[in-house]
């Protein structure tokens, strides 16, 4: 006994302050988890014509009905699926009936981010998605996740009670999905809350990718995470899983008419299926154009004449919107561009297309909402949406002419029209800005057209100023109805700066092109000069101008109004001092990180400004001697600044 206690004694103390950590560790709650029900292991298989299991699949129905005559079965010319996963389709949609004692395929994922998230705050997310997405691209039916949102609450509630019914792992991550990108839509600034949203997707869209077998919610669930990289600033990651969706889409059958209708015989999810595949061709096609890079799908993919979303307004506007758009694309997208698309003709055409186009959506995007959506959106920002989209494609037809490399040289109609339309769509989106809250909420799907039409303004203005195209036509007047446009893309870009990459990098680049113009004496945007009594465009005009088609026409310069910038030659601007003066300006255009500086739009606009910018540089000549004159030469300080 003596021996123990003196053993005791001579132990090592614990350290209290290490004792209590050890004790904190162990009340620290684990991660809270959730059973929910795996998804479907099986799931119908598309064969495509020129498989050798068509073939097989074909031959095994002309036996069958050699064998009875009498059966009313044909084949199928279209495609078929093999006979593996046809009772994948047969479960129900939401959910999963789990008896008491079954718990052997139960699956647990994080619902850590649930208990961050109140019931009431979950639910205004999901209807602020709709409102920013859901609207636009109706891949989920809202009133299918509020109810999912729902039970998943309850059944949170009742943990460690047996449930009847348990929510599916991927109606989980959908959830997830979609509280993530609203909580982006409102520029929320809690990363940490929108980084445990996320948690476990990339893991999921894994799985998803590596699975030999593809379902619709897989397809959704890819494309939903798509968006939400376009609502982080990824949009070469989202264009790469819009692609992705895309190839899923299409393992399934959903692009061809025959093959869909056999898979999804319940009109609702036939339904559901074409908005889906109608939601991947047109976010691929608009985000190939906007960085630059090939499309994932072609417009042979899809019929559009059979496969028309029927009550998704956007969507069905889109569908002709491609057809036009991929012609334009293709004739404007190489180097040199073709000269056929600018023939009087065929140029004509392309206008008529696109008027006739606008016209018709903008008049028939009336009606009562999708019972897919909760809510809508004003029908402002979708008519403006799809108003800049018609400018878009007259941007895409006009710009090449600008280039360096271009054969075909602008005429001065076509030099006016263009300003007039990039003008334009500056003014819309000013406009969209104040008034409503759409740009803010759906800035992803409307940076692009700022940043489209203000690298168009200023290719103009650079290349109407170099010396070797004085000669086409007279200068342009760079009054106020230029100046403008260009400080309102500033003043958007900067407001969206702190929230969105692409507008941040705008902004960088409108202040280093705009600061080097001003260095050659080509553009100044003092305001201060401006004229007070300005007309600026009303909404109500801005409105009537959505309604009227067509490249508008646009006055020669002598009758715009007077000169309220004048800029001296070009020839008579700098001296050697002031070049090196200039060149740091033109730092950003020589970086070589293109992938994070041409997001949401093709660079080779940029490298275009570089190289006309360069060349005026290069080309001035110092002047002869110094004036006071503000209309000749410009005077020079002692330290060589203007």
């Amino acid at each position: 006994m003596q021996v123990e206690i003196q053993y005791l004694k001579e132990a090592p103390r614990i350290d209290p302050i290490a004792e209590e950590r050890v004790s904190k560790k162990r009340k620290l709650r684990p991660p809270a988890t959730l059973a929910v029900s795996p998804p479907p292991e099986q799931a119908p298989r598309y064969q495509g014509l020129t498989s050798a299991e068509y073939s097989l699949k074909l031959t095994s129905l002309e036996l069958a009905q050699l064998q009875d005559p009498t059966s009313t079965r044909s084949p199928n010319l279209d495609a078929c699926f093999d006979g593996e996963g046809n009772a994948a389709n047969k479960g129900p949609q939401t959910g999963i009936q789990v008896s008491h004692g079954d718990h052997s395929r139960l699956e647990h994922v994080s619902v850590q981010v649930f208990t961050e998230i109140s019931h009431s705050r979950a639910r205004e997310l999901v209807v602020l998605y709709s409102e920013a997405v859901g609207s636009l691209h109706p891949v989920v039916d809202i009133s299918v996740v509020l109810d999912c949102a729902d039970g998943l609450y309850a059944q949170l509630k009742e943990r460690g009670k047996n449930s009847s019914r348990l929510t599916g792992r991927y109606d989980v991550i959908v959830i997830r999905l979609i509280l993530a990108i609203a909580l982006l839509s409102e520029q929320n600034q809690s990363a940490k809350l929108i980084e445990n949203c996320y948690e476990g997707v990339e893991h999921e869209l894994n799985r998803i990718l590596c699975s030999e077998t593809v379902s619709l919610r897989g397809v959704t669930l890819v494309l939903l995470g798509a968006l939400y990289h376009l609502f982080s600033n990824r949009v070469r990651m989202a264009w790469r899983l819009c692609g992705i969706s895309a190839s899923l889409a299409m393992e399934l059958g959903l692009h061809r008419p025959e093959t869909l209708q056999r898979a999804l015989p319940n009109e609702s999810e036939r339904s559901k299926a074409v908005r889906l595949m109608w939601s991947i061709f047109v976010l691929d096609h608009g985000w190939s154009a906007a960085l630059g890079l090939p499309r994932n799908m072609d417009d042979a993919a899809l019929d559009s004449t059979q496969l028309v979303p029927q009550d998704s307004p956007y969507l069905r506007a889109m569908a002709s919107y491609c057809a036009i758009s991929t012609k334009i694309v293709s004739a404007t997208s190489k180097m040199p561009v073709s000269t056929q698309v600018y023939e009087a003709e065929q140029f004509q055409f392309l206008n008529y297309q696109i008027d006739r186009w606008q016209q018709s959506v903008l008049e028939s995007l009336v009606g009562p909402p999708g019972l897919h959506m909760i809510e809508r959106e004003p029908p402002d920002s979708v008519r403006t949406l799809l108003y800049l989209r018609a400018n878009q494609m007259r941007i895409l037809l006009l710009r090449p002419l600008f280039f360096s490399e271009s054969v075909v040289k602008p005429d001065q109609e076509k030099v006016s029209a263009s300003l007039q339309i990039a003008i334009r769509t500056i003014s819309a989106i000013r406009d969209l800005n104040a008034t409503t809250e759409s740009y803010r909420k759906q800035h992803p799907f409307f940076s692009h057209f700022l940043t489209s039409a203000t690298s168009l303004i200023l290719l103009i203005i650079t290349y109407r100023g170099h010396p070797d195209n004085a000669s086409e036509g007279p200068p342009i007047c760079l009054t106020q109805d230029v100046c403008n446009p260009l400080k309102e893309a500033l003043d958007l870009s900067s407001a969206y700066s702190s929230s969105s990459n692409s507008s941040a990098q705008l902004h960088r680049r409108l202040l280093s092109i705009v600061g080097l113009l001003s260095r050659l004496g080509i553009l100044s945007l003092d305001l201060e000069t401006q004229d007070p009594q300005a007309e600026v465009p009303s909404s109500c005009a801005l409105q009537k101008s959505f309604d009227s088609p067509a490249v508008p026409y646009i006055p020669e310069p002598a009758d715009l109004v007077p000169l309220i910038y004048t800029s001296p030659p070009l020839t008579s601007v700098g001296t050697s001092f002031q070049q090196q003066e200039s060149m740091p300006d033109l730092v950003p255009f020589y970086q070589d990180d293109n992938q994070q500086m041409d997001v949401f739009l093709n660079g080779t606009i940029w490298n275009e400004l570089d190289k006309l910018l360069t060349s005026c540089l290069n080309s001035v000549e110092p002047p002869l001697y110094q004036t006071d004159d503000v209309r000749g030469e410009y005077t020079m300080t002692e330290d060589g600044s203007l």
